[in-house]
């Protein structure tokens, strides 16, 4: 569900838009938003999106609010006044003048004349505040201060009590209630402006009576019924009277009734928690429960930063540090400045970014300092170590870690090196081989320090020349496999192109043995997530010089990662433990056995006859009956997308709107897994749900009017002579012969499906459409439609787009980053809708992972990777013997 949450924040949007265009068809529409003070940043952001509607229908949208030019709110007047000053007015409320003034005291006390003096006196309280002229009146009527005197109204008596503000007058009023009619509308403001019935019920003392108190507070005008459905809700009549029902308790006494609204709140909404996360870090806050508050916090800040809501997150991030700062707990505090860090960073505030990186690492030595006696590599390795079997859906034979092009690839490259960064499990970049690093020069130059005590698996020391030596190896033009993702470095892409041999023109440097510098053309606010890759991992300059591609062989490679390669067949890889690893593993794991399966049912067959302790990725329809549910773990929802490659390069696919007749054609409903069963189709773009700049509901969809529309355009009317679509599909993928029958059958054109595993032939065959399948290589886009999309295009067809490489262009360079995802989604727009190039089918990978229960620890994160190093074998070791 974490996953689809941006998807949602920016639909809403869309359909936000499309709603109120929609509604304004018929008859013109008013939106009205109220004290707008209180708005939140991701609220803000949407109204700000909506201004742009009232160019194009019938709508007047009125927003009311304090004149606070500090407060965030203020930023959508000053859009307003810029962007639309043809459609925009503004109105600053003043004092009411004195003929309006009579007015509203004429119909506040009825038809008899207010005399001077009680006019001069409420005028000299109120200062031409409406609402305050009214509570002045309420104050008087109630404590029975007016009397009619010839015909008009006078004072009681000389000197009355008029309090001299408005919360003053509130709280007099409240003050008059009955104590358990108070307390009953004290509780209520400490849930907030809006409450609802249930929660004010679960916290109430006065269950039986409850309803009617506010009843009571209805008729007195300090609660109103907002909503009946879905369920009962009320809310203060204005949000004054809240606050002064909230600021007549007591300190001790408001934290008593936070504390309860927090519990009632776990209870009534227990398997909904993560919607609230934010009330919920609120309310334990300012119960001065900190433990409870800083875990919300940080839940809160992680939701916001996967809704690409970072303004918010680094709210949350700095309100939990807030509160850790009173503690010595320097672990976490690492933990949380690290994450905020990232926040500052994806905004673009490398400043900012810099000094939250210091503070972490700060914190971090001072863990290290306190937890020098805790377990050691050393140690670790004198515990009983076992054997491990893993079965992998993978063509072993093919395999080129020099390369890295498949999933199994980088898998490989992840426990056979250690990089300057890793991923985490929460999609966080945390240090690994480099302990600190600094972002200088307004984020073009990164310094990375590194640890001292990494080695080569020969017992060498790794240092900064070696990751000079490993990203010149990656941008080498005579590499047969050629990066992009290194061209924003600086003299990166001259280089890679073969335009500029100067080794010493790339902006990466050894400044010494134990530092690295990394140069950018310009600002890069994912650059540490491409760090994260095999990009960032170093190797060794002696075996890159000696044996060039072949580096990687077992008689050759050197490692720094938990494993060493120590054997390779066509159908197997063994992995041993590496003696000089630096970190301390929580496995037991010493020899590691992957053993390559093309065809599935194999794969399955070796976990069921205890060949292997596991199987990754196996299809689910395989899994027979005997398989317990308890062996089979279903892996998190993984940054995954499924989709067909159209060939521009091949007719007839190079026509626009044979490829536009195609997409119209499929019918994702159609598109089996090899089970039979429906998948969880997508109209969305190639960047799928849970990634920021996801764009729902743009890819075409099934209309075979339009297809065949598009077809008689492009010249075919029922003949089409030799023409046949070939499609190509990998084994391990959904079962596509239904959607290849609509095709035929609808659009009368044959269809042939070639199956294989090798790159190579279907590159060389050429097909029409290519079935491909993308696993995030870290959380942007970019990873989507350059490595997911525009490369394997641009292998397949040599196509090149200017259009889309600007877009690319501009977006990597634009530092705001809502503009920078925006157009992020007018590139996938662009391949998926104006394009037709790509048609995306699924976001969701009907696979389980096989794990027997011997087998501890195992773990898959989002973007696909098994935490290998930590994996415990208990009990019986089959595999040994």
């Amino acid at each position: 569900e974490d996953l689809d949450r941006e998807s949602r924040r920016y639909q809403t949007k869309v359909v936000l838009q499309r709603y109120f265009a929609s509604a304004a068809e018929s008859e013109p529409l008013v939106i009205v938003i109220e004290d707008m003070h209180w708005i939140d940043p991701s609220s803000l952001e949407i109204l700000n999106e909506l201004l742009a509607i009232t160019d194009t229908s019938p709508i007047l949208i009125m927003i009311l609010m304090r004149e606070d030019h500090d407060h965030p709110s203020w930023a959508l007047t000053n859009n307003a006044r810029t962007n639309y000053p043809h459609r925009y007015e503004e109105i600053r409320l003043k004092g009411l003048p004195g003929a309006q003034f009579q007015s509203l005291l004429a119909e506040l006390l009825g038809d008899p004349m207010v005399s001077e003096e009680l006019g001069q006196l409420i005028n000299a309280r109120a200062e031409g505040n409406p609402y305050y002229v009214e509570e002045v009146i309420r104050h008087l009527k109630d404590n029975n201060e007016l009397v009619l005197s010839t015909g008009e109204w006078i004072l009681q008596r000389d000197q009355i009590g008029i309090p001299d503000t408005l919360q003053g007058i509130l709280l007099a009023r409240i003050d008059r209630l009955e104590t358990s009619v108070r307390e009953t509308l004290q509780l209520a403001s400490v849930i907030g402006r809006s409450f609802l019935f249930r929660i004010l019920q679960a916290i109430s003392e006065a269950e039986e009576e409850l309803t009617a108190h506010l009843t009571n507070l209805q008729r007195n005008e300090l609660v109103m019924e907002k909503a009946r459905l879905p369920e009962l809700e009320y809310m203060f009549k204005h949000s004054l009277t809240q606050e002064a029902a909230y600021n007549s308790l007591l300190l001790e006494r408001r934290k008593a009734f936070h504390l309860r609204v927090g519990q009632a709140m776990e209870r009534v909404f227990e398997d909904r928690c993560d919607e609230f996360l934010g009330v919920l870090a609120y309310h334990f806050e300012q119960a001065g429960e900190v433990d409870q508050a800083i875990d919300y916090l940080i839940r809160a800040g992680d939701s916001a930063r996967l809704e690409d809501a970072l303004q918010e997150a680094g709210d949350y991030f700095d309100r939990a540090i807030r509160l850790l700062d009173q503690s010595a707990n320097h672990e976490a505090l690492a933990r949380i400045w690290m994450k905020r860090a990232l926040v500052a960073q994806g905004l673009s505030l490398y400043k900012e970014a810099n000094t939250a990186y210091a503070t972490a690492f700060q914190h971090q030595e001072l863990v290290e300092l306190k937890d020098s006696d805790a377990v050691t590599p050393e140690m670790q390795r004198d515990t009983p170590v076992k054997t491990l079997g893993i079965a992998w859906n993978a063509d072993l034979a093919s395999v080129h870690l020099g390369k890295v092009d498949t999933i199994f690839e980088a898998a490989m490259f992840r426990e056979l090196f250690a990089g300057l960064v890793k991923i985490d499990k929460e999609l966080y970049v945390v240090p690994h081989v480099a302990h600190s690093w600094e972002i200088l020069d307004g984020g073009t130059r990164y310094v990375f320090h590194l640890r001292d005590d990494v080695f080569w698996s020969n017992g060498d020391k790794v240092t900064a020349q070696d990751f000079v030596c490993s990203m010149l190896y990656w941008l080498s033009p005579d590499r047969e496999s050629q990066t992009t993702q290194l061209d924003d470095v600086l003299g990166a892409e001259s280089y890679r192109r073969g335009e500029n041999k100067a080794i010493g023109s790339v902006g990466v440097k050894a400044l010494d043995e134990r530092t690295f510098e990394v140069r950018l053309t310009h600002p890069k606010s994912h650059f540490l997530y491409i760090l994260a890759q095999h990009f960032g991992c170093p190797l060794p300059c002696q075996v890159l010089v000696q044996f060039r591609e072949a580096w990687w062989k077992e008689e050759h490679i050197l490692c720094n990662g938990p494993f060493i390669l120590k054997d390779v067949s066509e159908d197997e890889w063994v992995l041993e433990r590496n003696p000089h690893y630096f970190k301390s593993v929580q496995g037991n794991v010493d020899t590691l056995h992957i053993v390559g399966f093309k065809e599935p049912e194999r794969l399955i067959e070796s976990y069921i006859t205890d060949k292997v302790d596991i199987a990754t990725a196996s299809m689910t329809y395989l899994i027979p009956d005997s398989v317990s549910k308890a062996e089979c773990y279903i892996p998190p929802r993984r940054l995954w997308n499924l989709h067909f490659l159209l060939n521009p390069s091949k007719p007839p696919t190079d026509n626009l709107l044979v490829r536009r007749a195609i997409a119209h054609a499929v019918n994702r409903k159609n598109l089996k897994r090899a089970s039979g069963s429906s998948v969880r189709e997508t109209y969305g773009g190639l960047v799928p749900p849970g990634m920021p700049g996801h764009s729902p509901d743009i890819a075409l969809v099934h209309d075979l009017g339009r297809a065949q529309e598009y077809l008689y355009q492009a010249g075919f009317s029922g003949e089409y002579g030799d023409t046949k679509l070939e499609i190509w599909q990998y084994h391990q993928f959904s079962d596509i012969q239904q959607v290849a029958q609509d095709i035929q059958h609808f659009l009368g054109i044959p269809v042939e499906i070639q199956k294989g595993w090798d790159l190579d032939s279907m590159l060389e065959r050429s097909p029409h459409l290519v079935l491909v399948a993308w696993l995030a290589d870290f959380p942007d886009p970019i990873n989507f439609l350059v490595e997911g999309a525009a490369k394997p295009l641009q292998q397949l067809s040599g196509w090149s787009d200017p259009h889309f490489n600007n877009l690319l262009e501009a977006a990597t360079r634009e530092p705001d980053r809502k503009t920078r995802m925006e157009r992020y989604r007018a590139a996938d727009r662009y391949l998926v809708a104006e394009q037709a190039l790509f048609i995306p089918l699924s976001t969701d990978l009907n696979t389980s992972h096989l794990v027997k229960p011997w087998i501890k620890n195992f773990r898959q994160d989002t973007l696909g990777y098994i935490n290998i190093e930590n994996i415990i074998v208990e009990g019986k070791n089959r595999i040994k013997e």
